[in-house]
């Protein structure tokens, strides 16, 4: 029962983890930022469908970040749900 939000889930919680080394917050930890990191995760997951790389925007408690994400990252992020 596999489906887009699988992946999208696998590339957020990716970024999220850059910014929380970064920033010592979590992004999931509030829903408004959840879902604006959700929205550019949707986004860079089907840019990386047509180009090499694409960038995922994560912001909270007034910091701001670009996580670029290789179509490779991507893959080996989400190999294991194919």
């Amino acid at each position: 029962q596999l489906g887009g939000k699988d992946w999208d889930d696998r590339l957020i919680a990716h970024v999220s983890e850059h910014f929380r080394r970064q920033f010592g917050a979590d992004v999931r930890d509030d829903p408004q930022s959840l879902a604006m990191v959700r929205a550019s995760a949707e986004r860079a997951k089907r840019t990386l469908s047509k180009v090499d790389q694409a960038s995922v925007t994560v912001a909270h408690g007034g910091h701001r970040m670009q996580v670029p994400v290789t179509r490779a990252e991507f893959e080996g992020l989400t190999q294991d749900l194919l």
